[in-house]
């Protein structure tokens, strides 16, 4: 009976789903060729009903192609589902135009046009796995329905020519426009590439961050969601490195003009400090270089390797050229001073001029505050955006606090901690394990996503895989957060992640000792950056707190409505459930019985062989009831002895055959002790809602009365309520 409901319910599932897919992805095809033909059979008539039928199968189609665009809009789908998407948009939308273009040339006007159109925007801007089979279906509908209700007969040529201009236009779309696109949008990642490489360098040359990669690629919505924050990044990067230039000219366009300079520039050394480039310059000269200047070459060189100002006048810029022009100016007075940070030659700020007007103490000290006053700028920035980042990373801890407290249970619990650790980094698999000290095994408790079938219901003992080292060492592994398939061995060393390029284990630690782990794994590279690694640690250390208080709370649950002894359910749940069940049961007219048992003669088997025996005896009880109960019952220790089991939508002959197995299975049952084998029988009494009772109180007060008259019917019997109405034993 049980496969036999276990199977009806898989069937029921794969028919409803079945049923959804079809909903979903052919009955707007469906839907599409009724209304084209609906439509046309209106044009056939030309009459009032004919005009109905055409206005409302094009308000049909218009409604399935704007359906699409509006939940094109609200989901991002991929590969086979949005080709499914686009089909089911731009069949119905080939179908209306079409429909229009009929009705306008029985009006004598000519949309044929738009067709055309249709095929080019297909052919250019949807898949080809979408576009091709439109045109087609498009080409259909003119095959047939080509000409409206003035033409008689069958007008092969025209339909013919129709569909070869059709096919012309879409192989055109295919071989020329959407070649184009495909060129321009080639080139525009090309330049956004470029540009955020150009950001990126100049982040690390002031030490803005640590930048990420700007690469831009058709990757997962997992990656995608990654490269979004990157930009994100990257985009208050910009905005500090914008500041920045801004400040320093204003600063620097002051100082020429006030010291009468022809040029006052900052050279800034780039991240690799094999090279200066012009951070910002204040001049009238068109001669500044763009290129980056050797940070050995030239006196500024000398400047940015001895850390020493230098001065001329007059200067020789013939002989001794300077390398932030890329041709000789005329200047006749020149002066660098370093640009230093923690007595590191960050760079150099150099001031020239074209006139013999060496420069003084004054000037000098005015450039030291020029280039001291640049540092603070970028430090100031650092600050800004090491805030920013801070925000933002408190932001995501709060978040992942509260999903944690929110979690009641402990699968709510490593929900939590999945999507937190989600809201982090981009990651294809996550996998919680729990570590029990004495037996020393380790248990994966929850594994989601790839290569998680691998790991289900896996448990092994202390090992030298990453886990149990984890578990050992409370610290996180492996330390680069790297994934080696050949020399590293995660859980056991039969368990192999194909693909995967990152790995992440960190412990579980509660008051000092580690009671599991939580693993993150991922095909790309160098996800679990310095900078993510922090953040997940602390998510972790909530994990372990949430789940073992998620873990106590159900222990008390589970202690508050359990039986110690047997593990079945205590008289509390069984009065509430009986409550409720009885209730639900009555409001939609349907059965209920109620079983009440106990062990015959059981007070003479804990005085003849002890109670440690007689405890044993409670068990084995408790699992006849509990093997031979339906999943749908509920077996539960009512006190002493004496137990009971709710039985839902089931009549007094289906109760009473239970009991009956229950009494024959337990007459079996042989139980053995210091003095001898025994066997131990049972009674039992059914009473059947509503006929026996319509009130909780009612029917186990009619139970118990059954199960008194099989005490006194010579026991090992089984009775219902109603006497003399079946008895057996």
């Amino acid at each position: 009976m049980k496969k036999l409901r276990v199977r009806r319910a898989g069937f029921g599932r794969a028919a409803g789903a079945a049923g959804l897919w079809v909903a979903r992805h052919v009955l707007p095809f469906l839907l599409s060729g009724a209304a084209a033909g609906l439509a046309h059979l209106g044009m056939l008539r030309l009459d009032t009903v004919g005009i109905a039928l055409v206005s409302c199968s094009s308000a049909l189609l218009v409604a399935l192609v704007v359906r699409e665009i509006l939940m094109g809009r609200k989901e991002k789908l991929q590969g086979a589902r949005k080709v499914m998407r686009e089909l089911r948009m731009l069949v119905p939308a080939a179908a209306v135009l079409q429909l229009w273009t009929i009705m306008a040339r029985s009006s004598n006007l000519e949309l044929g046009a738009l067709n055309y159109l249709f095929t080019l925007v297909a052919v250019t801007f949807f898949s080809r796995g979408a576009s091709i089979p439109a045109v087609l279906a498009d080409c259909a509908i003119e095959w047939v329905a080509i000409g409206g209700p003035d033409v008689q007969g069958t007008d092969f040529n025209r339909r013919l020519a129709a569909s070869t201009f059709l096919m012309f236009f879409a192989i055109f779309g295919i071989a020329f426009l959407r070649t184009e696109i495909v060129r321009l949008r080639a080139k525009g990642r090309e330049r956004i590439e470029e540009q955020l490489d150009r950001i990126t360098q100049l982040a690390r040359d002031y030490r803005l961050m640590s930048a990420p990669s700007s690469q831009i690629s058709e990757e997962s919505p997992e990656e995608r969601d990654d490269e979004e924050e990157r930009r994100r990044a990257l985009q208050s990067v910009t905005a500090s490195l914008n500041e920045i230039h801004s400040t320093i000219f204003a600063m620097l366009d002051v100082v020429r003009r006030s010291m009468r300079l022809h040029t006052c520039v900052l050279l800034w050394k780039e991240d690799t400090g094999e090279y200066l480039r012009i951070l910002e310059a204040a001049t009238d000269s068109t001669l500044l270089a763009e290129s980056s200047i050797p940070v050995q070459f030239g006196v500024t060189g000398v400047v940015a390797s001895h850390g020493k100002h230098v001065s001329f006048c007059p200067f020789n810029a013939s002989t001794t050229p300077l390398p932030y022009y890329h041709r000789p100016e005329p200047v006749m007075s020149f002066c660098a001073l370093p640009v230093i940070e923690d007595r590191v030659v960050r760079g150099v700020l150099c001031a020239d001029r074209l006139t013999e007007d060496p420069f003084t103490d004054q000037d000098r000290e005015i450039l030291e505050a020029v280039a001291a006053q640049a540092i603070r700028i970028v430090n100031n920035e650092r600050v800004f955006l090491q805030l920013a980042k801070s925000k933002t990373e408190q932001s995501r801890l709060y978040r992942a606090s509260t999903r944690l407290r929110a979690a009641n249970s402990c699968d709510e619990v490593l929900s939590a901690a999945f999507e937190s650790a989600r809201s982090i980094v981009a990651f294809e698999l996550a996998v919680a394990t729990s570590y029990d000290p004495e037996s020393r095994r380790h248990t994966v408790i929850r594994a989601d996503g790839l290569w998680a079938e691998q790991l289900s219901g896996l448990a092994f003992g202390d090992n030298d895989g990453l886990v149990a080292q984890s578990v050992r060492m409370r610290y996180h592994l492996p330390y680069k957060g790297q994934y080696d398939p050949v020399n590293m061995s995660v859980f056991t060393r039969r368990v192999k992640f194909k693909g995967a390029r990152s790995l992440l284990v960190m412990p579980l630690v509660v008051r000092d000792r580690a009671v599991g782990t939580l693993v993150l794994a991922s095909k790309r590279e160098r996800v679990f950056s310095l900078q993510a690694r922090p953040l997940l640690l602390v998510i972790a250390d909530q994990t372990a707190l949430s789940y073992q208080n998620a873990l106590m709370v159900s222990r008390l649950e589970e202690l508050a409505t359990t039986d110690g002894l047997t593990g079945l359910h205590n008289k509390r749940v069984f009065i509430d459930a009986l409550g409720r069940k009885l209730l639900a049961a009555l409001r939609f007219d349907k059965k209920l019985s109620l079983i009440m048992t106990d062990l015959d003669r059981f007070k003479s088997v804990n005085d003849t062989y002890g109670h440690q025996v007689g405890d044993e005896v409670l068990r084995r009880f408790a699992s006849v009831l509990a093997r031979n109960a339906r999943q749908v019952d509920m077996a539960c220790r009512y006190g002493g002895e004496e137990f009971v089991i709710i039985c839902e939508e089931t009549d007094a002959e289906g109760a009473w055959m239970l009991a009956e197995r229950i009494r024959m299975d337990m007459q079996r049952e042989s139980f053995s002790s210091d003095k001898g084998a025994f066997a131990v029988t049972c009674s039992l009494g059914v009473a059947t809602a509503p006929a026996q009772g319509d009130t909780p109180d009612e029917l186990i007060r009619n139970a118990d009365e059954a199960l008194y008259q099989a005490k006194h019917s010579g026991r090992n019997c089984v009775v219902t309520s109603q006497a003399g109405l079946r008895k057996t034993g």
